[in-house]
């Protein structure tokens, strides 16, 4: 359950903004009605094609509003559907989360081995490396909410994340590394820091991963539910 249903809120709406860019990146049309957003157009890998709203939102309205898709994913933003008698299953459950935020101890310097992708060439590695190709467009390297990030070793980019500025927080997503290395969680939250100092930083996450931002001091906002139907992506 939430500790702050506002801060929930702020959490889910980072992530409606994010969704939001991501889709007008590639000219998709989004409707929000009745408390659900959906996608008018084709699904992005990896994305959702309706995320819900409002914690009282019907089963039954839900399935009805993506009853066209036989394949496609619905994020169940706050954990509340049960949409298994429509074709769903279940396909993970996590937790939203929140950190308070706070000032950069680097200046305007990104921590150690972080950098800004900013050339078409390393968004194409970044993207091959995580499995996101045909999600982020090149229009992300100049986009004024959009920041990518990735890790370096010398020249081998290791781990990576997105920033979406959402206004009063930062949601912090596609958090990755390549295998036998650390995603360093440590690193992707200092460099919010750094280019976001003292705007809370919202993620959802899972597993060993959820355990790790939470020794950072992210705060569990509530549950957070991807249902699948007939083999696609969320």
């Amino acid at each position: 359950m939430a500790t702050d249903r506002s801060h929930l809120d702020e959490a889910i709406g980072a992530s409606l903004a994010w969704y939001d860019d991501i889709h007008a990146m590639h000219g998709i049309r989004t409707v929000v009605r009745d408390g659900l957003w959906r996608s008018t157009g084709p699904a992005l890998p990896w994305h959702s094609i309706a995320k819900t709203l409002h914690p009282d939102l019907r089963d039954d309205a839900v399935a009805s509003a993506v009853a066209d898709r036989t394949d496609c994913s619905v994020a169940d933003t706050y954990g509340t559907l049960d949409l298994s008698p429509y074709g769903f299953t279940l396909l993970f459950e996590a937790q939203w989360l929140r950190h308070p935020g706070g000032p950069s101890t680097r200046g305007p310097h990104l921590p150690e081995q972080w950098s800004v992708i900013d050339s078409a060439d390393r968004l194409a590695t970044w993207s091959a490396i995580h499995d996101y190709a045909g999600v982020l467009t090149e229009e992300a390297l100049s986009h004024p909410r959009l920041t990518v990030l990735a890790r370096y070793q010398g020249m081998d980019m290791l781990a990576g994340a997105v920033l979406n500025d959402a206004g009063p927080t930062v949601g912090l997503s596609n958090l990755w590394s390549l295998d036998g290395h650390s995603s360093d969680v440590d690193g992707a939250l200092a460099a919010a820091h750094t280019m976001y100092p003292g705007h809370p930083v919202t993620a959802y996450a899972q597993g060993d991963e959820l355990a790790r931002l939470t020794q950072l001091g992210f705060v569990p906002l509530g549950p957070h539910r991807v249902w699948l139907r007939s083999g696609s992506t969320p």
